[in-house]
């Protein structure tokens, strides 16, 4: 039985050593949401920081990348770690605002959604769900 246990964290230090960056993305007042060409499901942009790159090295690559960002802002809001019967692993949560995007995706990305909520249809509902409605929270 797998079980997965999710929390978040306002400390944004580097000493969690995260492995992983998302990035909540709006585009003219809308969240972007990414559909993998191998999935019929949507999931907020992002993925694995490389070896040498740092956080936010890693969110602009993953931003453009997948959205076909080209002109943005990005913060850092929170961190977070996944915890599963097997492995703990930690990421940290991005606020892009993006102001240009090509049409240009990563060859792994087959759509982008633009949408005013979460999708029904999410990847990684367990994690990804809990990681924009905390977003939401904060921006109050």
């Amino acid at each position: 039985m797998k079980t997965t246990i999710i929390d978040l964290y306002q400390n944004l230090e580097e000493k969690l050593h995260p492995s992983y960056v998302v990035i909540i993305s709006k585009y003219r007042d809308k969240y972007l949401f990414v559909k993998h060409k191998n999935r019929d499901t949507l999931e907020i942009p992002g993925g694995k920081i490389e070896y040498g790159e740092t956080a936010k090295e890693a969110a602009e690559r993953e931003l453009i990348e997948e959205t076909g960002a080209i002109h943005f802002s990005l913060e850092p809001i929170f961190c977070y770690e996944v915890s599963t019967h097997l492995k703990t692993d930690y990421g940290i949560v991005f606020f892009a605002t993006i102001k240009a995007k090509s049409s240009e995706l990563n060859f792994e990305i087959g759509e982008v959604h633009e949408s005013l909520e979460f999708p029904q249809n999410c990847t990684y509902p367990d994690i990804q769900q809990k990681i924009f409605s905390h977003y939401l929270l904060l921006k109050k």
